[in-house]
């Protein structure tokens, strides 16, 4: 793919059909810009939608006659994001996520000034890389100054569902040479601390045949949640922890096999074992972790489903 790096917005439409003539065949990456635009200064350009793979946009408040100015452009590689006012929100987020939705191509997005692990960015990358095929990089600023160590902290960081990984640097350059350099200097970050991300509740079982609870559930890296249940059946009381791996086959779903599980009434060396699929975990706007899946033992199985509310965090020993 031939990419033409622009370095501002072109205006007019002389200067965009000018453009055009001058690289017929090119692409055009706008997220290197030195200012970013505000989506109605996008509309001279619509109709070369398709041709603009990278965008540096400003929004105010996402609402949906600023979200409509971005509909012709779908199909982005590189997205650099900002917002007038650091302490923004939204009032309907879903104008603003349906166009986010549609970015099936999006490789890199970058936050050159919000905050990693804010429930803005959580929510927006969360709709960015919920059904991704391939991982999307996500790039923050770095900070400024030394890192302090901390002694005896908790489990660092987690990020929430999708497929994506987190990076910070102090230069960043919207290319796929700019995102090789990134990923070479390896300042891998998490997106939001594990005490933010950690739910527990009860799930409801097929036919409530059984009692199951989620007694924490958090996400470690984007392709890993570890887990821990506990129940009632008709063998009694039990309790069992692991670590689900995601797996790209059917649309994607969390996965762990041959999960020992521990039966008050049975010794540790009992042989009982279950496998667990997780078709569906999302986080809603109100911070709610919507989860169903599928419990499969001793040849039979039952969909379990259930809302986790966030909890105070606690290690989970597997």
């Amino acid at each position: 793919m031939d990419m033409h790096e622009l370095d501002i917005l072109p205006e007019g439409t002389t200067k965009i059909e000018a453009l055009i003539e001058k690289y017929p065949l090119s692409f055009f990456n706008l997220a290197n810009s030195k200012k970013p635009v505000m989506p109605c200064e996008l509309s001279e350009l619509a109709y070369l939608g398709d041709k603009i793979k990278g965008l540096n946009i400003i929004l105010d408040n996402a609402e949906q006659y600023e979200s409509k100015d971005l509909w012709p452009f779908i199909g982005l590689d590189y997205l650099q994001l900002s917002f007038s006012d650091t302490d923004v929100f939204f009032e309907d987020f879903g104008n603003l996520q349906n166009w986010l939705l549609n970015l099936d191509n999006l490789k890199a997005i970058y936050f050159p000034q919000i905050h990693e692990g804010s429930e803005l960015t959580n929510l927006i990358i969360h709709s960015l890389s919920a059904n991704k095929s391939y991982p999307l990089i996500v790039i923050y600023k770095a900070k400024k100054g030394k890192r302090v160590k901390q002694r005896n902290k908790e489990p660092t960081q987690i990020q929430v569902p999708g497929n994506r990984k987190i990076y910070r640097a102090n230069k960043v350059e919207l290319t796929p040479e700019g995102i090789k350099k990134i990923i070479a200097k390896d300042k891998k970050l998490s997106s939001a601390p594990a005490k933010e991300l950690f739910f527990s509740g009860p799930l409801e079982v097929e036919d409530g045949e059984w009692l199951l609870d989620a007694d924490g559930l958090f996400f470690e890296e984007s392709e890993e949640i570890i887990v821990s249940l506990s129940g009632t059946d008709s063998l009694g009381n039990f309790n069992c922890s692991c670590r689900c791996y995601w797996q790209p086959d059917e649309g994607g779903f969390y996965f762990a096999s041959r999960v020992p599980i521990k039966y008050t009434n049975y010794t540790t060396d009992s042989d009982f074992y279950m496998s667990i699929k997780f078709s569906e975990v999302k986080i809603t706007n109100s911070g709610i972790c919507y989860l169903k899946g599928v419990w499969l033992q001793s040849n039979e199985q039952w969909i379990i489903e259930g809302e986790l509310s966030k909890n105070k965090f606690k290690t989970i020993a597997l």
